[in-house]
């Protein structure tokens, strides 16, 4: 078993000091890390089976409150309209309303003539079909959402064994560095980090070996850039040495993890599994570096729109209205806050980081006309990537991206959440649709746009060539050392 692998104790007074010490630890290391699988196994069972008791009744088991919409974080009422969100998943039963292209849907449930008004947008949707190509993909999904309101304006799905399938309410995906988010989001909340904070780091950015999440030492690097270019290290570091684990579990749950998701259709929880007594599992999770966090298509544009939305936590939408054959308004939807999963300054500082992604950091090829281009040259885009291999190694990459874009005087704005499975051949990735995506949709808006009303900030200043880092492709013949991106 690598050393990496193998389990790091804590004393009380601190971590193990002596090299003889740290080698009697190492022996007993095996049963306690077969002990901590078995956990992580259970809980995931355990998880499992809640999402599907929820899907069977259209209950949560969990004892999730659902919260309209507040101006103080942490203030909410219980929602009342949680037995009319129920009785809706009821209604549409097993569907699954795979890539529509239209926006109202008619089904027949109980000897009655059901119409259903959707909230996607025909036009967004129709591009987003049009622009994926599967040839090379084994899954595909793509989420478009409303960040303020939690519409859903596009919900695209590829399964090459099961074309009804919906892989956008599924939780098969890794988070891989996705959760660099909610680390940086403790990170600044907790710890008061900013943008410019210093940490340091040695080794390679795209490794996590227990010798690279020691304190002290290394080359120094800011959050802004740590963050852009995905640097495992610093964020291993970030997770173990300032955040901890609670809260990290705590700022996980208020992006959404480990919790039931109150949505129109069944949608299987995210899951994040914290080790109680080892701290390299921590920074594994912190760092987005373990197969054990996973995530649905729907969350990631979730997380993406709470960073975009002033820190608001906003429930998804997909049916808007509901009538019977008779006319008679059966349902209404009604944007609902969840809760507020951090602060707006807090919202603010993630969105700096996730547009140095764009400008300079793992999508700056694929938005290398960021600056130039007519259309993505008059939005606020921002973004963060996520790469992982599978677990056995069968040659299927993992491949996201997070992010949103608007108009900066924020009449227009959209979350997005894009994953996509690789075979041994990788196509066109995450990063990649995100801007021809994101170009589609502000295409028209832009043009009928008064140029005075698209008024840009002035972005920030662009890093120097040394801080760059090096493109993924470069990373793809040391599998066993690069998962997160």
């Amino acid at each position: 078993m690598s050393m990496w692998r193998n389990r790091l104790r804590k004393r009380k007074t601190g971590y193990i000091g002596t090299w003889k010490a740290y080698q009697s630890v190492l022996k007993q290391g095996t049963n306690k890390e077969e002990q901590r699988r078995k956990r992580s196994k259970y809980l995931l069972i355990i998880l499992i089976f809640l999402g599907m008791v929820y899907i069977i009744s259209g209950s949560p088991l969990i004892g999730t409150a659902y919260y309209r919409s507040s101006g103080k974080a942490g203030a909410a009422s219980k929602d009342k309209k949680g037995s009319a969100k129920d009785e809706l998943r009821r209604i549409l039963g097993a569907r699954r309303f795979t890539n529509l292209a239209n926006p109202y849907v008619s089904i027949k449930t109980n000897d009655r003539n059901l119409h259903v008004k959707t909230t996607i947008d025909p036009e967004l949707q129709q591009s987003v079909l049009n622009t994926l190509n599967p040839t090379a993909s084994r899954y595909m999904s793509v989420v478009v959402m409303n960040p303020v309101n939690g519409k859903i304006l596009s919900m695209v799905s590829y399964d090459r064994d099961n074309r009804e399938n919906n892989t956008c309410v599924s939780n098969r995906f890794p988070a891989a560095s996705i959760f660099k988010i909610i680390t940086a989001a403790a990170a600044i909340e907790k710890c008061g980090f900013n943008a410019e904070s210093e940490i340091s780091f040695i080794g390679r950015k795209h490794t996590l070996y227990r010798s690279q999440v020691k304190k002290a030492g290394g080359h120094n690097m800011t959050l802004r850039d740590s963050f852009a270019q995905s640097v495992n290290p610093i964020f291993g570091k970030i997770g173990v040495h300032y955040v901890g684990k609670k809260a990290l579990e705590k700022y996980a749950q208020s992006f959404g993890f480990n919790r039931v998701i109150n949505f129109d259709l069944p949608l299987q929880p995210s899951v994040v599994y914290m080790s109680a007594d080892d701290p390299f599992q921590w920074a594994e999770v912190a760092s987005g570096y373990n197969r054990d966090t996973i995530i649905s298509p729907i969350h990631g544009a979730m997380i993406a729109s709470a960073v975009v939305n002033q820190g608001k936590l906003v429930e998804p939408i997909l049916v808007d209205e509901v009538w019977d054959q008779n006319g008679k308004k059966l349902y209404q939807s009604s944007p609902r806050q969840i809760n507020q999963a951090i602060s707006s300054y807090t919202s603010s500082v993630l969105k700096k980081l996730m547009e140095e992604t764009i400008e300079s950091g793992t999508c700056r090829k694929s938005f290398k006309d960021y600056e130039t281009d007519r259309i993505l040259s008059q939005l606020n885009i921002g973004g963060k990537t996520g790469t992982i291999n599978s677990k056995n190694h069968d040659g299927r990459r993992f491949d996201w991206f997070v992010g949103f874009a608007e108009d900066p005087a924020g009449n227009k704005k959209i979350a997005i959440s894009i994953a996509i499975v690789h075979e041994k051949l990788i196509g066109v990735k995450a990063n990649q649709y995100a801007h021809e995506i994101i170009r589609s949709y502000f295409g028209s808006y832009v043009s009928k746009t008064p140029v005075k009303q698209l008024v840009k900030a002035k972005s920030s200043p662009k890093l120097s060539s040394k801080s760059h880092h090096r493109n993924i492709s470069s990373y793809h013949h040391k599998k066993k050392k690069r998962i997160g991106g």
